[in-house]
């Protein structure tokens, strides 16, 4: 809930305060709306929107799911967890497009910073995908009905050791 709040409040700051901040006169624009929409990396503007939308979307969702009252069930936490996984990894995205967009004339300039950026993306992805696979081993393994305790009392042989299966 704790986690779930903080990114609501993270991209509910980057929807009202746009990075670049906002024009503040009608001089070719109009006032109140999006620098970064106006500049010539438009792209960037879009690709933060979108990521900031589901990660507020779906944060927002982990918290209303946690607060209806629904019993708390295996395939109830799954959700959530991915739920929360979907709105860690968008704040993640609008995070480094941020950076990427706000420092894009100093990443030609420092090789370090750019290379700081290219590994945490990198890093990030993997994580992802160790997750990722470890929960699908998980799922086939169950879905082809494996669990430890009937696993075990097949290899023994024997119910002594678990009267209660």
């Amino acid at each position: 809930m704790v986690v779930a709040s903080c990114i609501a409040t993270l991209s509910f700051q980057v929807g009202m305060n746009p990075p670049g901040g906002v024009w503040q006169d009608n001089d070719g624009h109009e006032a109140g709306t999006s620098i970064m929409a106006y500049d010539k990396h438009g792209d960037f503007y879009s690709i933060i929107q979108v990521s900031n939308t589901i990660g507020l979307m779906s944060s927002l969702s982990v918290i209303l799911l946690l607060i209806s009252g629904l019993p708390c069930k295996k395939y109830f936490v799954f959700v959530l967890r991915v739920t929360l996984w979907i709105a860690v990894t968008a704040s993640a995205t609008t995070y480094f497009y941020t950076i990427g967009y706000l420092t894009n004339e100093i990443l030609e300039k420092a090789v370090l910073v750019e290379d700081a950026l290219e590994y945490s993306v990198e890093i990030w992805l993997w994580l992802m995908l160790i997750i990722l696979v470890g929960h699908g081993l998980r799922f086939i393994w169950k879905l082809l009905g494996h669990n430890r305790r009937s696993h075990i009392k097949l290899v023994l042989g024997k119910d002594t050791y678990f009267p209660n299966v």
